[in-house]
């Protein structure tokens, strides 16, 4: 039996992304060696940094920190240059809401990657993007802001331009982790994904969590079983599934999530007879108390409690911190590899979840820049990249990877 390692080209297969939109790609539009440069908007935040620094370190790109507080984002781009002498790293004041900002800003760019909280501008900083003849990737988790996206895959195609969307941990990882179990099987059947979330609540509410509230709009606790997706029967934020999460998680209560990036994945792996996405909460209290207001409110007042939700969800996890201060994403698949029925099992961790966010998209865009994936049109990230040499990048660039075969 071959017991395949993370990163270990599969003989047999060739690993083969799915397009959002159904028409045939071209070649890769630039030669590998034309890294060119990448506008991080959102530069000088948290993630922003970390993707700077990633990027620094394994390409050749040349980087602008971008962001409205100038000062701010030229103090990121000094500490850069000083760590990364020879690097082309500059600083610019970018305002996502002014599309004439955007506009001056993305002149002579490769590709914008949007690391901040900027959903509400998507339209903007797309076809701000479009009118640049700049690709595009972001890390942000929104309905809406994909609804944006694809009403542009038109344009994006005609422009020939690559669009990136869904890109880091979740969702990011979990189409890419099917696609991996896929590739590493001769045949696979059943495939659960699971994550859990150790959030560090330091400082200032971050924006992120007003982005994490609002993908409780639009929560879809269905599975995917007998060929379609349906709605399980644990099904809502207190589902009484638990999974086993190793050390040093141990069982955690999990309800299930239909990420996006997962939906089109039995078209393209028509063994797949079951699929899953379970999600750990954060602690009793807050899973018990704090949720149910959560939800109670959104669904009684939409948008206009957002904030207000947020900032209670941010307090909440100050006040009741989860235990254990590591976030996990995982997958147990079974099905059978040379004759043998199998169980394929596969873990990512870090400590970080920003860390955990920006290693998959230095992956991706590793790819990006050598020509695998600079393709035109609107993608998403786990469905596009080549599943072996992404993961080994994963565990190459400081996450822990741990896989079992039994």
């Amino acid at each position: 039996m071959k017991r395949p390692s993370p990163g270990r080209a599969h003989p047999k297969r060739t690993p083969a992304g799915r397009r959002l939109v159904p028409r045939e790609t071209s070649a890769p539009r630039r030669h590998a060696h034309d890294a060119g440069t990448i506008l991080i908007l959102g530069g000088s935040g948290r993630a922003g940094v970390l993707l700077a620094e990633g990027l620094l370190r394994e390409t050749s790109a040349g980087l602008i920190i971008a962001g409205r507080n100038h000062d701010k984002a030229d103090a990121v781009a000094r500490r850069l240059r000083d760590a990364f002498p020879g690097k082309s790293i500059a600083a610019k004041a970018v305002d996502a809401s002014d599309p004439a900002s955007l506009q001056d800003a993305f002149q002579g760019i490769r590709l914008v990657l949007v690391a901040a909280t900027t959903t509400a501008h998507t339209q903007a900083v797309a076809r701000a993007a479009l009118e640049s003849n700049a690709d595009y990737l972001d890390i942000q988790y929104s309905q809406k802001k994909l609804e944006i996206l694809r009403s542009l895959e038109g344009e994006i195609l005609r422009r020939n331009r690559c669009f990136i969307t869904e890109a880091g941990f979740h969702p990011g990882l979990s189409a890419a982790l099917v696609r991996y179990a896929a590739l590493s099987l001769d045949r696979i059947d059943k495939a659960r994904l699971a994550g859990v979330v150790g959030f560090r609540a330091e400082g200032p509410m971050p924006g992120s969590m007003l982005e994490l509230v609002e993908s409780f709009l639009d929560y879809d606790p269905r599975v995917y079983r007998d060929g379609r997706w349906q709605k399980d029967n644990a099904s809502g934020w207190l589902g009484t599934t638990e999974i086993d999460f190793g050390h040093p998680f141990g069982n955690r209560r999990c309800s299930p999530l239909l990420f996006e990036e997962l939906r089109d994945l039995p078209n393209s792996i028509p063994s797949l007879k079951e699929l899953r996405f379970d999600i750990a909460g954060f602690s009793p209290v807050i899973d018990w108390a704090v949720f149910p207001v959560i939800l109670a409110s959104l669904a009684l007042f939409q948008e206009r409690a957002l904030r207000c939700m947020a900032r209670l969800l941010y307090a909440s996890l100050k006040a009741f911190p989860p235990k254990i201060h590591r976030t996990a994403l995982k997958i147990e698949a079974s099905g059978e590899l040379g004759g043998v029925p199998i169980t394929f099992e596969f873990s990512v961790s870090h400590s970080d979840e920003y860390v955990l966010t920006a290693v998959p998209v230095v992956a991706g865009l590793r790819q990006y820049l050598s020509g695998t994936i600079d393709k035109p049109g609107l993608w998403m990230l786990g469905q596009i990249v080549d599943p072996y040499p992404f993961v080994s990048d994963l565990g190459r660039l400081g996450l822990d990877l741990s896989l079992k075969l039994r």
